[in-house]
């Protein structure tokens, strides 16, 4: 059974309060968390008493490309094509291109890595929200504030996952400005026209222009971890997290679309009372915009389109992916706000959502709000789910909603606006 909050949990006045800008300075919050948060410790406390404590994870679902899709199966013009630029490019070919001729199994840090929980005290968490990240992020710094802040209102634990290939699941050297800077090089030199290209984005604007399906493929992976590590809490396996505890999630960007399937295909009954908040994401694949110089470049969002647009069109696709059938239909359903699989993923919403909330941001150009209303709506335009848009008086972007070097009164309301909101929707039973 769900509990509204902990037990013996007080709810702090503030929260049955309008946000105002002096609850969260996340100014404040991001200096010091920044700074202060270590993987390398196991266990940190910070100077309220609460802890965040690192705990080791083995990733064991074995992604592979589907068959006729890897790099080793394209014609031979391609082949040649792709042979003659490698041995012109070595940056490119020694970081990218080595890791994608092998099976992603073959990367340890993806597979072995660490995820992160803030806990209000000592004990062992007796609620989790599952705070899921962003496309091409590398450092959980951003979202440091969000967990401490989640964790305030709530009373809940926060536990940061990493999506596969993302933040410290990647090789180091995609983290490395000084070698990502000649990847971009090369990649410019390939793509003069494209403007976007950048250090942070060009590798994984190589790694899915040229494997498409390896967006697909982290998903999945990701998709499946969660569920080991639902099954191993279920299982009383982790010591720092009840094994009844409630686990709900806060996705923002891409996040949201791993979060909707999870809910969606609820893999073995796992996740029935789990709840979503949506933050500036939920809008259909077909109809987000991810061309940045942060996220990845306009040729490697071209190909991932027209990679998926035919993957609607096959029939029994989800057996090429080795992946659960429930998984695949509802992936699928959120590719297209249009095609055939449509009426799956309205049929699904009117089931689940009455516990999504989805917060889109008036001027965010990556993923816009009338996106989010639109993937969420059923057949005659009535919400599926709770939507509800904001704005901000002050200019921001979908990468940087809380931008650090604008008045931080104005910042500060917006942030705890935000996370008052997700409190609400996550602290409910």
């Amino acid at each position: 059974m769900r509990r509204l909050m902990p037990t013996g949990y007080k709810i702090p006045f503030f929260v049955m309060q309008r946000p105002s800008s002096s609850m969260h300075p996340h100014s404040e919050e991001f200096d010091y968390l920044r700074r202060t948060f270590d993987r390398s410790n196991s266990e940190q406390t910070l100077k309220n008493g609460s802890k965040i404590l690192h705990i080791p994870f083995d990733s064991e679902h074995k992604s592979t490309p589907a068959a006729g899709h890897r790099l080793d199966n394209r014609d031979h013009v391609f082949q040649a094509l792709l042979r003659y630029y490698l041995s012109q490019n070595q940056y490119s070919n020694k970081y990218i291109f080595n890791t994608l001729q092998a099976p992603d199994t073959q990367v340890d840090e993806n597979r072995h890595f660490h995820f992160s929980l803030f806990t209000p005290d000592a004990e062992p968490a007796r609620d989790i929200i599952i705070l899921l990240h962003g496309l091409n992020e590398k450092s959980w710094d951003k979202y440091l504030p969000w967990a401490r802040s989640l964790v305030a209102l709530t009373g809940k634990s926060v536990l940061l996952f990493p999506t596969a290939f993302h933040m410290d699941r990647t090789p180091k050297a995609w983290s490395d400005p000084r070698l990502m800077s000649r990847v971009a090089k090369e990649r410019r030199e390939l793509f003069p026209d494209a403007s976007e290209i950048s250090f942070a984005n060009a590798a994984i604007s190589h790694r899915l222009q040229f494997a498409p399906e390896r967006f697909l493929l982290s998903g999945l992976q990701t998709f499946h971890d969660i569920q080991k590590l639902t099954k191993k809490i279920r299982a009383g396996k982790y010591p720092q997290i009840s094994s009844d505890a409630s686990i709900d999630f806060f996705a923002y960007s891409i996040g949201a679309m791993l979060g909707q399937v999870l809910l969606m295909s609820d893999p073995k009954k796992l996740f029935s009372d789990s709840r979503l908040f949506m933050f500036a994401g939920g809008a259909s694949l077909n109809l987000m915009n991810p061309v940045s110089r942060a996220i990845m470049d306009r040729n490697a969002f071209a190909s991932i389109n027209e990679f998926y647009g035919k993957l609607l069109d096959q029939e029994n696709s989800a057996s090429l992916f080795d992946t659960q059938i429930d998984a695949f239909k509802y992936f699928k359903s959120l590719l297209h706000d249009e095609r055939m699989q449509v009426a799956v993923r309205r049929n699904r919403f009117k089931q689940i959502g009455k516990r999504i909330m989805a917060v889109p941001l008036k001027h965010d150009k990556v993923i816009p709000p009338q996106h989010v209303r639109t993937t969420g709506q059923g057949r005659h335009g009535k919400s599926l789910w709770i939507c509800k848009t904001l704005d901000a008086p002050f200019p921001y972007s979908h990468e940087d909603p809380f931008p650090l070097s604008r008045e931080q009164s104005l910042v500060n309301a917006q942030f705890n606006k935000v996370m008052y909101l997700a409190a609400d929707h996550l602290g409910k039973s």
